[in-house]
């Protein structure tokens, strides 16, 4: 008669698996390599978790390396972000491009002729608010001002 061994499915991938015999009670992944990285890393991050909370010297050496890495990366990031700067001058932008992906963009729309009509529009409101002058009734002091 065979040996029934226990099977369970692998909490990683999902598929099913047959258990090691000498670790049935504890074992949640199969033995693919995807899986069993996963249960590395799950390992790894319990030990450092539980050492950082435990062992203050670890945890204060952990905080001066995060803190100089911080460090080390503002710097690359400030000295690529100058290099940037000054290495090459600034493309120019064509204004009135912008305008019309802007507008395009407000609209909604790919369509050259419903982007013209829409510039229109509000070529003529602009126009209009620039003509229109609101009055108070009495043109205002110069020493008021």
């Amino acid at each position: 008669m065979a040996i029934r061994r226990a099977t369970a499915l692998c909490e990683q991938c999902g598929t099913k698996y047959v258990k090691c015999r000498f670790n049935t009670l504890h074992q949640r992944y199969c033995t693919r390599k995807n899986c069993m990285i996963k249960r590395r890393q799950e390992r790894q991050r319990q030990y450092y978790r539980r050492t950082y909370r435990n062992d203050k010297q670890f945890a204060d050496a952990e905080r001066e390396r995060c803190k100089n890495n911080i460090r080390k990366r503002r710097e690359y990031l400030r000295k690529s972000n100058d290099e940037k700067l000054s290495g090459s001058p600034p493309i120019p932008i064509n204004i009135d491009l912008l305008a019309t992906g802007l507008l395009s963009q407000w609209i909604d729309s790919k369509d050259p002729m419903e982007v013209e009509q829409a510039a229109r529009q509000l070529e003529t409101r602009g126009r209009q608010l620039a003509v229109t002058v609101v009055c108070t009734g009495s043109a205002p002091d110069v020493k008021d001002f």
